[in-house]
């Protein structure tokens, strides 16, 4: 199970192999690499833990600093399920009716694919 404490220092570094940056993006902004069937398990099983851990807490040090809002910080914090949510559901200002599908994923903290789901703490338990 990875946790803050294991993030290697520097742990940003892998970054580069597997990001692009987009300088036609206005403003330019870091893409993930297309990912394929030889790449796939190693990104999501290895890579993107202990970057998820890095951005996070380098958004927290960035915060306590300072140098970001609690907005800026936020994304760092949360799925892009959430994200999603609030953009196109609870935050937009477009005047239409969304349709939201609900569904309820019964997993404890003791399966397997639980940190599938959603974040867990060095001793197993579940992080809000």
């Amino acid at each position: 199970m990875t946790s803050f404490d294991d993030v290697p220092t520097p742990p940003l570094t892998q970054a580069g192999s597997w990001f692009r940056l987009d300088e036609n993006s206005v403003p330019p902004q870091w893409c993930l690499n297309a990912l394929n069937q030889d790449n796939r398990k190693d990104f999501w099983e290895r890579v993107s833990p202990i970057l998820t851990l890095a951005f996070r807490k380098a958004s927290d040090q960035l915060y306590e600093e300072k140098k970001i809002t609690a907005a800026e910080r936020g994304p760092f914090h949360v799925s892009v399920t959430e994200q999603e949510v609030r953009l196109g559901v609870l935050d937009s200002s477009v005047d239409h009716q969304p349709l939201v599908h609900l569904r309820e994923i019964e997993v404890g903290t003791g399966d397997a694919l639980a940190s599938t789901y959603f974040n867990l703490a060095k001793d197993g338990s579940a992080v809000s």
